[in-house]
């Protein structure tokens, strides 16, 4: 009992880890592996495409999207928060 409470953190991530991993078996042999993958299989299809080049250049073509895209919806909002602002700097200055 000692043992649950100092570690019961731990304890109860592992059992949702576990959880989920029985869940994903469940569901993928329960639809015949149509609609998931056997986990382990999956776990080794990341790893080998991990191991090739394709996957790290993609990889980073899709956070450059990501990041101009983002630069790209972050840049109005900050023309519509600075722009008021500067007016009344204007205003304050009799300019």
């Amino acid at each position: 009992m000692k043992f649950l409470k100092k570690h019961q953190k731990a304890v109860f991530l592992t059992l949702g880890v576990l959880f989920v991993i029985l869940l994903w078996e469940i569901i993928a042999y329960a639809t015949s592996q149509t609609f998931l993958k056997d986990f382990f299989l999956t776990c080794k299809e990341s790893i080998l495409l991990l191991g090739k080049s394709d996957t790290y250049l993609n990889l980073g073509f899709t956070l450059l999207r990501l990041l101009i895209s983002f630069a790209i919806s972050f840049a109005p909002y900050m023309l519509n928060a600075f722009l008021p602002l500067q007016n009344l700097f204007f205003n304050l200055l009799n300019i």
